[in-house]
């Protein structure tokens, strides 16, 4: 019921955006980033492999791989709002020697529509919404009860070409009921470096020539959850978080071509089964990364 509480109210409010959009057409064009969008699309993928570590209090290693991809769509309603529309799957696969029973693999296919707008005729100042309709478990609990509605609604101030800020709530349905503040901030101080400190993906390029950058990325996942089967009880709520840091590379070997490889550290990893309380925790180690971006 949740989920179908946020569908509805997230489906009204990006209605309402579409309609002031449509309304206040004239202005977009005079605020400090276009809204203009050109149908565009691209495809993206990325491998992370987490060799195996040891776990705290029990004998054996855990070991991860996680990948997934997406092809993401830029276009205009009504010629006037934009909108991306993108679909994909991350998958985590887990290989390990504990006596402990965990998923083979874990599965998370989705669908996301977002759309930015000005706000009304506040200069510089944009509203962003997104809806993120996903399935969460592993291969044997795969339907209803995995299924949940991200929910992000931000505001967007860019006072100025080399800097923009990003703050605002995101709302996971269902599961927990957990909400996060998600946001940051993009800031350019020359041509060649590119500071971005938000949510989704925190790095910074420092670009060393039209082909390649230098790339330090790190993360904070806190909000990975899914329904999984231990043993004879299904639908049981599996949380999984990380940490990470690292650097690397990031090439551009034709024009519509992007790759990105790094290495780095990876800590603060723990499973747990929430319905009896039971924490794994995976002691830290490194991993090694590759990001493909495929522009048409």
């Amino acid at each position: 019921m949740n989920c179908v509480k946020s569908a509805i109210l997230t489906s009204a409010i990006l209605f309402i955006l579409m309609v002031v959009s449509y309304a206040n057409g004239e202005e977009a064009s005079n605020v400090a980033i276009s809204t203009e969008v050109e149908k565009h699309f691209n495809i993206d993928t990325y491998t992370r492999w987490l060799p195996p570590s040891a776990v705290q209090s029990m004998p054996g290693k855990v070991s991860i791989i996680e990948s997934g991809g997406a092809a993401i769509y830029d276009f205009k309603i009504l010629d006037k709002l934009p909108f991306t529309l993108s679909a994909g799957f991350d998958y985590i696969n887990i290989d390990k020697t504990i006596p402990r029973p965990l998923p083979a693999a874990l599965v998370s296919p989705w669908i996301n529509l977002e759309t930015k707008i000005p706000l009304f005729d506040i200069k510089n100042t944009y509203i962003g919404a997104s809806i993120n309709p996903s399935f969460s478990s592993d291969m044997y609990c795969f339907g209803g009860k995995s299924f949940l509605i991200p929910t992000r609604f931000v505001l967007i101030y860019v006072p100025n070409s080399k800097l923009t800020f990003i703050c605002g709530p995101e709302f996971f349905t269902d599961f927990n009921n957990d909400t996060q503040v998600v946001g940051g901030m993009i800031y350019k101080p020359t041509n060649k470096i590119t500071i971005n400190l938000t949510t989704d993906y925190p790095h910074i390029l420092y670009k060393i020539n039209d082909k390649l950058d230098l790339l330090v990325e790190g993360q904070w996942v806190l909000f990975n959850q899914y329904k999984v089967r231990v043993e004879e009880n299904d639908n049981v709520l599996l949380s999984y978080r990380e940490a990470w840091v690292g650097g690397g590379f990031h090439f551009r070997p034709i024009k519509l071509i992007n790759i990105s490889l790094s290495v780095g550290g990876v800590f603060n990893r723990q499973l747990r089964f929430h319905h009896v309380g039971e924490k794994i925790d995976i002691d830290k180690g490194f991993y090694l990364q590759g990001i493909a971006s495929i522009d048409f």
